[in-house]
């Protein structure tokens, strides 16, 4: 390749670069702007609409086996997304002084900064293409991690008279997901210790959680959560939420696809920017 035609491949890369940099500093920016925003989500018109829906719903199962002593005015969105909003402010922020690399490299022709911008974006291409491989491939060493995650936080689970973020957290993602357990409802007998499986005061026996029930309870009837007339949700919420995000493998395989291909053209740009300002530096003027 000429000097001639590299440096005008350099000259389009840099515009690609310090624009689409110029992008991701505003994207940096709106992720840490909702990340600060989740801290307190009940402040959201949509989410406070969801967590009211919630409670009205949880609020009808409470009335319908008779636990109208118990409360879930504590339900509050804000711990259910506490580690959202945490990692939406870190991940703006790294976003942000990614692009202010390359956005910086390219504008003012550095070369050190479009070396480390490069590297860095390389190194998450690595990162990203073995997570991709590893879900596809060899689903359940990354399910699998996942799962024991959701099957920890089960240990804190008390049912339906729970007032604790672990209750409240799994009683929302049965109600949103329509689901039960990580695998099915049988996780609750194997990794919720604390879970009261004799809720209401006549001593029945329930074999899953009473928010698993597919229908609303009324009149103190438990018995779909009963191992004689269970009628739960039987799908598990590992599963349900894993379809909800990743369930359709073309849409998955076109987005996987189009951010490596942008990824991997803005290493190119900016290593070949990189070379071309090192080498316009290694020419001497000539003096007549």
């Amino acid at each position: 390749m000429s000097f001639i035609g590299e440096e005008s491949i350099a000259k389009a890369g840099r515009c690609v670069i310090v624009w689409l940099n110029s992008m991701f500093v505003v994207i940096g920016v709106v992720m840490v702007a909702i990340g600060v925003i989740l801290k307190s989500p009940s402040d959201v018109g949509f989410i406070k609409a969801a967590e009211n829906a919630i409670k009205i719903a949880l609020n009808a199962v409470l009335k319908g086996t008779y636990l109208t002593n118990y409360s879930i005015s504590s339900f509050n969105m804000s711990d259910l997304f506490s580690g959202i909003s945490t990692g939406m402010i870190v991940g703006g922020i790294l976003i942000l002084f990614l692009s202010f690399f390359g956005c910086c490299g390219g504008c003012f022709k550095m070369s050190k900064l479009l070396i480390v911008y490069s590297i860095s974006v390389g190194v998450f291409l690595v990162v990203e293409l073995i997570v991709v491989i590893l879900m596809y491939a060899a689903p359940s060493t990354i399910q699998g991690s996942i799962k024991d995650l959701f099957k920890q936080t089960m240990e804190d689970f008390r049912g339906i008279q729970g007032e604790n973020i672990a209750s409240l957290g799994w009683m929302f993602v049965i109600y949103e997901f329509e689901c039960c357990g990580v695998n099915s409802y049988k996780d609750f007998h194997n990794f919720a210790p604390q879970w009261n499986r004799y809720p209401i005061a006549n001593g029945t026996n329930i074999t899953a959680p009473i928010t698993c029930c597919k229908s609303l309870i009324t009149d103190g009837d438990i018995s779909c959560a009963t191992e004689k007339g269970l009628n739960i949700y039987e799908q598990g919420c590992f599963e349900a939420i894993w379809d909800k995000v990743l369930g359709k493998p073309l849409y998955a395989g076109l987005g996987f696809t189009s951010m490596f291909v942008f990824q991997a053209v803005l290493i190119i740009f900016s290593a070949i920017l990189s070379k071309t300002i090192t080498d316009e530096a290694r020419i001497e003027p000539i003096y007549g």
